[in-house]
């Protein structure tokens, strides 16, 4: 008796658990058509995923353009620079040439 039962309460879950909701509207249930016929029965038709393969190219750093500044160089040049240029002056029958750097007194002087 016991198993008997056991038996008719395992068959009364079950039919509990199995049994489709038909309270329940259309509306709730998507899998369902919207106005469906009585007396027709309606399938769900699964279609399988379709995948392929595409090969796509991604950005991995995007380009950008680098201002690279150098320190200056500076140089000490040496230079001789003319001021003032020679000049002759004729006094009488001497002629003198004045200038920098001609003798110690700046002066070189010919008589004729």
């Amino acid at each position: 008796m016991k198993k008997l039962l056991l038996l008719f309460f395992v068959f009364i879950m079950a039919s509990f658990t199995f049994a489709q909701d038909v309270s329940s509207s259309p509306e709730q249930n998507s899998d369902l058509p919207s106005n469906p016929e009585e007396g027709r029965c309606y399938v769900r038709c699964k279609t399988p995923d379709v995948y392929k393969n595409v090969d796509t190219t991604f950005i991995i750093k995007p380009a950008y353009s680098k201002v690279i500044l150098h320190p200056a160089e500076y140089e000490t040049v040496t230079e001789k620079v003319v001021t003032k240029e020679a000049s002759i002056k004729k006094i009488g029958s001497t002629l003198i040439v004045v200038g920098k750097g001609l003798s110690s007194h700046g002066k070189i002087v010919w008589h004729f």
